[in-house]
């Protein structure tokens, strides 16, 4: 769950986004927007009282509840950049009501300056969307992220890569750990302990087809481990050049077709040539860029 900057795959987690879209009905209550449903929550709801110092009644309706519920949320520094000025109570208050509840120990009513509620926005109203950004923890960005997700990426190229570069591809050597399986050599070479990182691209029969195309891609150079790779893909394929996007093309569809190659291996007991990969391959990108 999350932004693709911070790894994920650009799906918003609903709690957060929920509390979000609930939070405008409450910005509608605190800053006396002209609304039916608004007037009739400070009137029957509030009775002119402050919406921050409030009990939550018993046999109140769930949905208020639920507005009662997430005011710690946003109250006082951590509501998404809101200015309030002399506006915790009602305007229109009445200041017996006020000393009845305590409500005067809490908090200074300016008598100079007018009630105020202001979001610091482009134009000044409240948008769920800096609310929920604000809320939300905040991640570092993930270099990595630019080689998988990009304009004119084939989606489910991307999706494999994003679960190798996140290790979740579920490779012989974690199922071996789980006993699911009682061998945990790789099905291409079958002289070592399948990994990501064997698979990509220490492993002989990937190597031969990454090392063809690092040469397509004017790489005069071997394949290396897989970090490395990862690092020198973030590092050049930077921009939005044609080459940065074939590169990056190249690099997820690599990773696409000999984890598919391997699965066919696996359950259908059907073993592609490298030469075959390698085509399907260039073929793929072809089309796509």
């Amino acid at each position: 769950m999350g932004p693709k900057c911070w790894g994920g795959l650009g799906i918003k987690p609903v709690k957060t986004w929920n509390i979000a879209a609930i939070t405008k009905n409450i910005w509608g209550i605190i800053s006396l927007k002209p609304s039916l449903w608004a007037n009739w929550v400070s009137v029957n709801k509030l009775k002119r009282m402050s919406f921050w110092g409030i009990t939550k009644p018993h046999e109140a309706s769930w949905s208020w509840r639920q507005l009662l519920n997430i005011r710690n949320r946003i109250a006082g520094e951590r509501f998404p950049e809101v200015v309030v000025k002399d506006s915790e109570v009602d305007k229109c208050a009445m200041m017996s009501i006020l000393f009845q509840f305590g409500i005067m120990n809490n908090f200074k009513v300016q008598t100079n300056s007018a009630d105020e509620v202001t979001c610091m926005s482009t134009n000044g109203s409240f948008s769920i969307k800096a609310c929920w950004k604000f809320i939300n923890p905040t991640e570092p960005v993930i270099p990595w992220t630019s080689i998988v997700w990009f304009k004119g990426n084939i989606p489910r190229f991307s999706f494999i890569t994003w679960l190798a570069l996140m290790n979740r591809l579920l490779t012989r050597d974690k199922l071996f750990k789980w006993k699911v399986i009682q061998d945990e050599k790789c099905c291409f070479c079958n002289t070592a302990s399948e990994s990501i990182n064997h698979l990509f691209f220490e492993c002989s029969y990937s190597r031969g087809i990454w090392n063809r195309l690092l040469a397509d891609m004017n790489i005069n150079r071997d394949g290396v481990s897989w970090r490395r790779e990862v690092s020198f893909f973030v590092r050049r394929t930077k921009g939005k050049s044609r080459l940065a996007i074939f590169r990056k093309s190249i690099f997820c569809a690599a990773i696409y077709h000999i984890w598919r190659a391997r699965n066919d291996l696996i359950f259908n007991k059907n073993q592609v040539s490298e030469y075959h990969i390698y085509k399907s391959i260039r073929l793929a990108v072809h089309y796509a860029t």
